[in-house]
């Protein structure tokens, strides 16, 4: 019960701390560089759960889409999940099954996705290792490691 009304609590301030973030960065942007095109929202799962916060996108004179918040806070394009969370994941991944993380996360997030969400956040995150080639050092017993 008090767990979840912090969640509710913490997922309210980050979102007028986005929406004031935004107000800032609007106001402080280059006039003539970037056309202001509208607020336009979009969910984000982070530890508290789904955020739901408008931002306001800008285009450039290549007629690209800017969203200046996004930016500020390093959150990639197609980003719906917060890097926290999804290491949150991918550690209780490492454990254990990932039908078993999903009652893990919900214990320890309260709230979860699905496995195969995780499954696929997993695998896209380990796609941004650095590539390896290893053999045995049968001399020393030990791996020797070349990154590519």
């Amino acid at each position: 019960m008090i767990f979840e009304i912090l969640q509710n609590i913490a997922r309210k301030v980050f979102e007028k701390a986005f929406t004031d973030i935004d107000d800032y960065l609007r106001s402080k942007r280059e006039r003539g560089k970037l056309k202001n095109t509208g607020k336009r929202e979009k969910y984000f799962l982070t530890r508290f759960g789904d955020i739901l916060y408008s931002r306001t996108r800008y285009k450039d004179q290549d007629n690209k889409s800017h969203y200046l918040l996004d930016e500020a806070l390093s959150i990639k394009k197609n980003q719906r999940i917060s890097l926290s969370r999804a290491m949150i994941e991918c550690f209780l991944s490492t454990l254990s099954s990932y039908r078993e993380v999903v009652t893990q996360a919900r214990l320890l997030l309260g709230n979860f996705r699905s496995h195969e969400a995780i499954r696929r956040s997993v695998i896209k995150e380990g796609l941004n290792l650095p590539r390896f080639t290893g053999h045995l050092d049968k001399s020393y017993n030990k791996i020797n490691w070349r990154f590519k």
